[in-house]
């Protein structure tokens, strides 16, 4: 003879277990893309992230990945894709990006970044090296990793021997800017006049696919970069201009022993629509009240 209550109690069981695998479905990704489509199929108890790549002509590929944020922010997983060649996935919450083989599923490199924006046909990736908890000195160096070269070629000088070492992730990237790093091919650490630290007082600002502008404080210096991407690889040309406090801030605010420059932080960057000569538009946060000016034109 069947017990009620106990047959009450599995129904309940089935039902909080239907439940609970609905909601882990749903923290689940899918993104389609021209050729193929990706999907974050599972999160195992090891923290393995399982993915699916299936083709339009039917070829599946399922490949893992440890460690791609935590098993609650699976939600989070963002994707891209350059071409047929290169799959990226990232948390939107950390910088830590993993680039894949989309036909074989390899990993085939690892980044950690500051600040990141991607390029608007995804090729480009421009981002800021990671300043540690360890060292919070360091100096900011602003970098763009291209998805169409290899690993190898996505390392500046000695670094590019380091790609799969331990601080392989850490490397990666060329150097736009400070024209130091850009010359000496190298990621700048803690300097020895913290004055002359160089520090991100913007967002990247991609103006078209292969142009990228931002601004920089250092020295008591604030400039906004105006940097190319030419069509050989790690070409750059670069030009900075100055901007000036005195063009923008309201000097009654501004207190003793605090370089002007350094109140000014800028929220977005864009093309003026100046036909004489390029212009870069500057847009200051309306909120700070040591502006008096919410927007300067900047021609190079």
């Amino acid at each position: 003879m069947c017990n009620p209550l106990k047959a009450l109690t599995v129904v309940l069981l089935l039902g909080c277990l239907f439940a609970a695998s609905t909601t882990r479905a749903q923290a689940l990704v899918d993104k389609r893309f021209p050729s193929f489509s990706a999907t974050v199929e599972s999160v195992d108890s090891s923290e393995y992230f399982h993915f699916r790549v299936t083709w339009n002509d039917g070829t599946v590929v399922s490949f893992q990945i440890w460690g791609v944020t935590y098993p609650e922010g699976a939600n989070r997983i963002e994707m891209r894709a350059y071409g047929t060649e290169r799959l990226y996935l990232f948390d939107s919450k950390w910088n830590h990006f993993f680039i894949v083989n989309p036909r074989t599923g390899a990993l085939l490199d690892e980044i950690y970044t500051g600040a990141a924006e991607i390029s608007p046909d995804f090729r480009f990736l421009a981002f800021t090296n990671p300043i540690s908890y360890g060292n919070p000195d360091d100096s900011t160096a602003y970098l763009v990793y291209d998805m169409a070269l290899s690993p190898a070629d996505n390392r500046m000088g000695p670094a590019a021997v380091g790609v799969t070492g331990l601080l392989g992730p850490f490397n990666s990237g060329w150097a736009i800017y400070p024209a130091e790093n850009r010359t000496e091919h190298s990621i700048p650490g803690t300097p020895a006049n913290s004055e002359s630290r160089h520090e991100e007082r913007s967002p990247f600002s991609w103006l078209d696919s292969r142009t990228i502008a931002f601004v920089d404080y250092s020295n008591g210096v604030t400039t906004v970069v105006l940097a190319h991407i030419g069509s050989v690889a790690h070409q750059f040309q670069v030009q900075e201009r100055v901007i000036e406090p005195t063009a923008v801030l309201d000097y009654s605010r501004v207190e003793l022993g605090i370089p002007p420059a350094a109140y000014l932080r800028v929220e977005w960057i864009e093309m003026a629509p100046i036909l004489e000569r390029p212009t870069l538009r500057l847009s200051f946060p309306g909120q700070d009240s040591h502006f008096r000016v919410w927007s300067l034109d900047i021609p190079f």
